[in-house]
């Protein structure tokens, strides 16, 4: 039973199109999708708890991601460059967001912020297109949102 996909277990796989996790993974490492280019679609199980730095980077053809609702942890620059994702709705549970998590990611529009987020780097949605974002009224990202993020919202709605 397979709980962690090391890192760069699938480095630069161009050719990969798809992927299924195992409903006992629980750690997605370093590196570990890194430049799968043809990637277009990932469905995290509810026991992923930790995704680590750079472990989705440049999957440029990426478009949708779907959290599992165990997930505690997006690590430094691990969707950054994912230049088709439009939206991001992190799971209630998330309490850190590292450094450029989804930076540079050209095509993202809104993201869903849940109110368990606790930790947020400055760059984590930085040189986005971020036109919406969802939150949780009172929450610490609420309060705090300006601060932590460093860029402009255009619109902050309420979950």
């Amino acid at each position: 039973k397979v709980k962690e996909i090391k890192g760069d277990a699938f480095l630069q796989c161009t050719t990969l199109k798809s992927v299924s996790f195992g409903k006992n993974l629980e750690i997605i490492g370093r590196e570990a999708f890194y430049e799968c280019t043809a990637l277009a679609s990932i469905h995290f199980p509810d026991t992923i708890t930790t995704i680590e730095e750079s472990a989705f980077k440049k999957c440029t053809s990426l478009k949708e991601v779907v959290f599992g609702k165990a997930l505690q942890s997006v690590g430094d620059s691990a969707f950054k460059e994912c230049t088709s994702l439009k939206n991001v709705k992190l799971p209630e549970g998330l309490t850190t967001l590292d450094d450029w998590a989804f930076a540079y990611c050209d095509a993202l529009e809104e993201i869903y912020v849940p109110s368990s987020l606790t930790s947020i780097e400055i760059s984590s949605i930085a040189q986005t297109h971020v036109i919406d974002v969802y939150i949780v009224q009172g929450s610490f990202i609420d309060q705090h949102l300006e601060n932590l993020m460093g860029i402009e919202f255009y619109n902050r709605k309420y979950q």
